[in-house]
Order: C-alpha cells, then structure tokens, then sequence
C-alpha cells in the first residue's frame, strides 16, 4: 500500500512538471496598447528686425525649414529590459508657416517626446535696413510628455546666430 502511495506521488509529481512546463511563457516585452498623442504649438522667428517698432513681429518660417519629433520605443514597453531604439517623426509645419503639429505613439506609461530641428540659414534684416547672413535654431531641444488621448500645445522659439 505505501508502496503503491509513492508510485501515485511520482506520478502525479511528472504530471505536474510536464503540465507546467508545456505552459508558454508570457511575452516579457509585450506592448502596451498603443494610441495617439498630438503636439501642437506656434513657431516664433524674427527673420525682420525692422518691423519690430514696440514689440517683436514674427514671421512664417521658410518652406525649406524642419522639425522632428523623436521618442524612445522602451515608453511603449511594459518591461524595459533590453534595447530599444529612438523614432523620428517628421512634424508637419503649416502652410501659413507659423504653426506645427505633429502625432506620435502614447499609452498609458509616459512617452517622453524631444523637440528639434535643423539649423537653417536665412537672411535676417536689421533695424537699420541692412541684412545679414543668420542661423536659426532652436536654443535647446524642447521635451515634453504625453500620453494616450493627449493634446499638448508647445511653442517654440528660435534665436538668430
């Protein structure tokens, strides 16, 4: 009888194992289920220094001119172990040349969002009627979080060197 009681322990003890083990593992790095997030914001360049009597005017930014927004694929990870890479999104400047807007990949975790740009180079007028030769930049990158659903309004700046 003890025997037989051990045989039905051994037994049971493999069924077991080999019914755990056949179990699949859950995928560690599965993806958050991903929505949309829009970033939005006016641009402010002075490429005319003379027309800034009491205050500064801005003007439309050049139709050469580019903006990206760029995230980290681990923000739409649950377990972000291991290595991901960054994603460039291209932002869509208006046609009037004074507003961006671009639409980037959120959940429910923070999406961390860089704003950047090219350098470009354009011809600024002075105050006192001359031009020279400037480039515009941002003065730093701009980062901002989003998530799932989420409209953020982000001006950005950009200074003449």
């Amino acid at each position: 009888m003890k025997k037989m009681f051990i045989s039905r322990v051994a037994l049971l003890a493999i069924v077991v194992t080999f019914a755990l083990s056949a179990c699949e593992k859950e995928n560690e790095n599965a993806q958050v289920s991903n929505g949309k997030a829009t970033i939005t914001g006016k641009i402010f360049i002075d490429y005319d220094l003379s027309n800034n009597g009491t205050g500064t005017t801005y003007d439309a930014v050049t139709s050469d001119f580019k903006m990206y927004a760029m995230y980290n694929t681990k923000d739409l990870i649950l377990n972000t172990s291991g290595t991901y890479v960054d994603k460039i999104v291209p932002v869509t400047i208006s046609a009037d040349g004074k507003t961006y807007s671009v639409t980037v990949e959120a959940n429910t975790k923070d999406v961390t969002v860089t704003l950047y740009s090219d350098d470009t180079r354009h011809d600024q007028k002075q105050a006192g009627g001359t031009t020279e030769s400037k480039v515009f930049s941002l003065p730093s990158d701009i980062t901002t979080t989003v998530v799932d659903g989420v409209s953020k309004i982000v001006d950005v700046s950009f200074d003449a060197n």
